[in-house]
């Protein structure tokens, strides 16, 4: 901001954006209580560190739950954790740094800026024209018919045929420049013009009608350029601006006895006809942009920053009557002292522009107890009756708090408080580092130690059922304080290891309850029983115990004894829930404790399931700064939890006290779990938009999903899982991370499903989808694949067929090889055994002819040279069987009948041959050893003869 420019100047430039800030919605169950004073709200700001630049001059909420902040720099869109450009949001070149503003309707997001007046919605910009007439639009109202109107410098225009603002008659209306407009509960339509007039136009009536009111105060309002109107639930209309705040009265005769729904109430609406100014800090405070919030109270903005009256009825009406008026400044965290705009969102959050950025308060979870600024030490506390505790610790003296405020003791001046413990019958006892004291009345009155020791520190205190106090000391033992008089009852207990493990506490019997290391103790009736805890030793440091069961938190575990067995709880995550100094069960069964990270939280039914599933880890909640409760509970003052009578639960850490109405908690967390919102698809080459292209390139690598849950109050605590359909075969817990990561994805359609669950444990019904494609690549195609089948059969058949003719080449080569040996052996038999036997055959030849009866033995040694004849044509014909394989023998039926009919001269018997069937050519070796073997057949048959 430039500081040279002022307030008044500041100021006359912002208000114009007030009205954009006065929409509200349904009521939540967390809206801000009325009765709160600003400081007692949780307040958190954001600025350009953030990554929001410029100064904030409007916040709105669209349909989809997303808020719009508009600076110098353009609109940009927060779910809670990140602000983005709305040029980054819709993926387009485009530059809406100005002065202009935005408003949400239900058709989306109109923006006005150097481009005109634009709206955006469904990722999608379409753009208006705006008349010469209508000159620059300043503000802009949605009607509860759905018309939008907008303030031109020459008059109000509206929308004409579909893509135009143009001015529009007006009738009852003078020509004058408007400087507000505003839609009321019952659909009337207000407009303020700059010389101080007010007109009015009911619903469904076409001309405009002066407000009495406007006309007495003119000379006051002349000149007023810059002002805003809000209305709160009760249907009062009040105005803003140099002259103060303003209230409309109605006019007692024109009252509509019809009542309208505003805000989930019914209220009369009302004809609002005169003006009255009212004080504000005294004096005519001049005031800025205002806010009816949906619990009644009015937010303004005045020139030290923000004011809150939280019953505005009452201002004015009483001599000291301020509406229980609070105001926040730059010195309580105010961002910066000019506020632009106010702003109440669908969950109850106040949303505050300035200049330096942009502030939310919402209701605190948890609510610290006023004490002063200590060293921060542990707190001690200690229950009372009526709702109310005791507290205290080194630095600040004994105190006796409710949820309204703190009473001290004048007897307990000085501070060093160890153990607080209220008794039965309500006496309270309070144990500091070498002394106890009993209250009597309102006094405290200090009881003798046992003995003097140096170091007599107190660990535990407890009451037995007649009465009596037990306390245990470091390094001494327990002892029983019983009709003023201390009794050692170390011995009596059986104890050896209370020293290391001061669990100790008493049930509504007055039994007395002891954990040990690795035992329970149980005392009563002057009788001591042990039962086992745990085969590993444990340290706990809180013990309740409640009828049937006691709860034990520790060192090590959330401990939970049932019929004298110990069950360890466990929580999700692989939370072992360590260092517990404080354990409260409330009558629903929910159990809050204290614990090193903040406030804890585990439901009913959790718990019931943990008893049936040892393994079963539950959900729980953890509370720390964000909501109100700050530090850590030191074990060494342990109990640090306590429940109220009137069901408030209180705990003490080393900042402070707090304590929270789980009721009220309970209401808030109880509401419907925040709608998930999937956002963008992105990879290292490609930004993809839910409304846009769900197709991703292909082989995506390093994909991010990006999804938010539109929570507000507390949007860091919201909880994530996620699966891609396909991908992950269970829910992935994501935490509080708002991106998904996936890597080298397969080509095909995928779904993204997404959960959250709010602070209040509640996971969404169902989830929000998102399905996208992964294109393939074109050698990830069905047709790509079917060719590179095809070419690979292709090349199975070639390698087959060059396989198979190798194979034949080679079985060519062998029986080429082989003939050749056979015409060698052929070659060889035929010139040397054969030629041979022909030189024997002549011989005999030639001995025969000198044989001396020539007669005789010619015809007998004819016949063998025959034979030796046939014989060796046989012989050539098988030389030459083993040279030409492929010659043709006769058929068998031929070859058979010409040996039969030599064998039929030799043995001188008839013979015929007779052939049925058809003849089959045989090989020429098949067809010999064939023949050869019926030859001997032959010849046997006619041997036989």
């Amino acid at each position: 901001m430039n500081k040279k420019r002022g307030f008044l100047g500041s100021l006359v430039y912002g208000l114009k954006w007030g009205l954009l800030c006065g929409l509200l919605s349904s009521l939540p169950a967390g809206a801000v209580d009325r009765s709160a004073k600003i400081k007692d709200l949780h307040h958190k700001s954001w600025g350009a560190s953030d990554g929001l630049p410029g100064e904030v001059i409007g916040v709105v909420q669209t349909t989809d739950g997303y808020i719009w902040v508009h600076t110098k720099a353009g609109p940009y869109r927060f779910d809670g954790i990140r602000f983005e450009s709305l040029a980054s949001v819709c993926q387009c070149d485009r530059d809406d740094a100005t002065d202009g503003w935005i408003y949400a309707s239900k058709g989306g997001l109109w923006i006005e800026s150097y481009y005109g007046i634009s709206r955006f919605a469904n990722d999608q910009i379409t753009a208006y024209t705006v008349s010469k007439a209508c000159g620059t639009a300043t503000k802009m109202e949605e009607d509860l018919d759905g018309i939008p109107w907008a303030l031109g410098q020459s008059g109000v225009c509206a929308l004409k045929g579909q893509r135009e603002f143009d001015v529009i008659p007006t009738p009852g209306m003078p020509t004058v420049t408007p400087a507000d407009i505003f839609s009321d509960s019952k659909g009337t339509l207000w407009i303020k013009n700059t010389d101080g007039s007010l007109y009015s136009r009911a619903r469904g009536v076409s001309s405009f009608r002066l407000s009495q009111s406007g006309s007495s105060d003119a000379e006051s309002l002349t000149g007023q350029s810059s002002h805003t109107m809000a209305q709160t639930p009760d249907g009062i209309l009040w105005d803003s601006g140099y002259f103060g705040l303003r209230r409309i009265y109605e006019g007692a005769e024109d009252v509509d006895k019809h009542p309208v729904h505003f805000f989930g109430a019914h209220l009369n609406t009302h004809r609002f006809d005169r003006l009255k100014p009212v004080s504000l800090l005294g004096t005519t405070e001049m005031t800025g942009v205002i806010l009816g919030d949906r619990e009644g109270s009015l937010w303004l903005s005045v020139r030290s920053g923000l004011i809150r009256v939280n019953s505005p009825l009452t201002l004015g009406e009483s001599k000291h009557g301020n509406g229980s008026l609070s105001v926040y400044t730059p010195e309580d965290g105010l961002s910066w002292d000019v506020v632009w705009c106010i702003f109440e969102d669908r969950e109850g959050n106040i949303w505050v522009g300035t200049t330096s950025g942009l502030d939310r308060f919402s209701p605190e979870t948890f609510h610290k107890a006023p004490f002063p600024q200590n060293r921060q030490t542990q707190f001690a506390i200690g229950l009372s009756e009526h709702g109310t505790v005791y507290a205290g610790n080194h630095d600040t003296p004994l105190a006796k708090l409710n949820a309204r405020g703190i009473h001290k003791f004048p007897s307990l001046r000085e501070a060093d408080t160890e153990l607080i413990h209220e008794a039965a019958d309500h006496t309270i006892w309070v144990a500091r580092s070498d002394e106890v004291w009993k209250k009597n009345g309102d006094r405290f009155d200090k009881v003798p130690l046992p003995g003097k020791w140096l170091d007599a520190r107190p660990l535990a205190m407890a009451n037995a059922a007649d009465g009596s106090l037990w306390v245990s000391f470091q390094a001494h033992g327990v002892y029983r304080f019983f009709e003023g008089k201390w009794t050692d009852e170390t011995s009596v207990l059986g104890l050896r290891e209370l020293s290391t493990s001061p669990a100790f506490g008493s049930d509504s019997a007055g039994t007395i309850w002891i954990a040990g290391t690795k035992t329970l103790y149980e005392y009563r009736d002057g009788r001591t029983t042990k039962y086992p805890l745990h085969d590993k030793p444990i340290v706990s440091w809180d013990l309740q115990a409640y009828g049937d069961h006691i709860w034990l938190g520790g060192l090590q575990q959330l401990g939970l004894v049932i019929d004298r067995k110990l069950h360890v709880i466990r929580g999700e995550g692989g939370e072992n829930f360590q260092r517990i100094s404080g354990v409260v069960e409330l009558p629903s069964g929910d159990v809050w404790f204290n614990w090193d990270k903040g406030a804890g939280l585990v439901r009913a039914d959790e718990i019931q399931r943990s008893l049936k599933d040892t393994n079963y880890r539950v959900s729980f909640q953890t509370f720390s700064t964000s909501d109100g409760f700050e530090g850590y509970g030191d074990m060494s003052r342990a109990p640090t939890a306590l429940l109220s009578d009137d069901g408030l639960v209180w705990m003490a850490t080393n900042k402070g006290v707090f304590w929270i109405d789980p009721t009220e908690y309970s209401k808030r967390a109880g509401t419907p779990p925040p709608d998930v919102a999937i956002e963008t698809l992105m990879t290292s080459s490609q930004l993809l938009s839910v409304q846009g292209n769900r197709k991703l390139r292909p082989n995506p690598s390093n994909l991010e999903i990006h999804y938010t849950a539109l929570n507000f109050a507390a949007p860091e605590e919201v909880q994530f899982q996620y699966r891609l359909a396909g991908v992950d075969q269970h829910w992935q817990v994501a935490g509080t991370r708002h991106e998904a990561f996936y890597n080298k994805l397969s080509p095909g359609r995928y779904t993204f499903s997404v959960i959250a669950r709010n602070p209040g444990g509640m996971w969404s019904p169902k989830p929000s989808n998102f399905s996208f494609q992964v294109l393939p690549a074109y050698y990830q195609t069905w047709w790509f694949r079917s060719l590179l089948l095809v070419l690979a059969i292709g090349v199975i058949w070639l390698l087959f067929h060059a396989q198979m003719e190798r194979s034949r080449s080679e079985v060519r080569g062998r029986l080429s090889a082989r003939l050749q040996e056979r015409e060698r052996i052929a070659r060889e038999l035929h010139d040397t055994l054969l030629q041979g036997f022909h030189g024997l055959m002549f011989r005999f030849q030639a001995v025969s002819e000198m044989l001396e009866t020539p007669d005789i033995a010619g015809p007998v040694l004819n016949e063998a040279l025959d034979k030796a004849d046939a014989l060796m044509i046989e012989s050539r014909e098988r030389i030459r069987d083993l040279r030409y394989e492929s010659e043709q023998v006769l058929p068998l039926p031929e070859a058979l009948g010409a040996a039969a009919e030599q064998m039929s001269r030799e043995y001188s018997i008839s013979f015929k041959a007779i052939v049925d069937g058809t003849t089959v050519s045989l090989t020429p070796p098949s067809a010999r050893g064939d023949l050869s073997h019926r030859q001997g057949s032959v010849a046997q048959c006619f041997s036989a003869q």
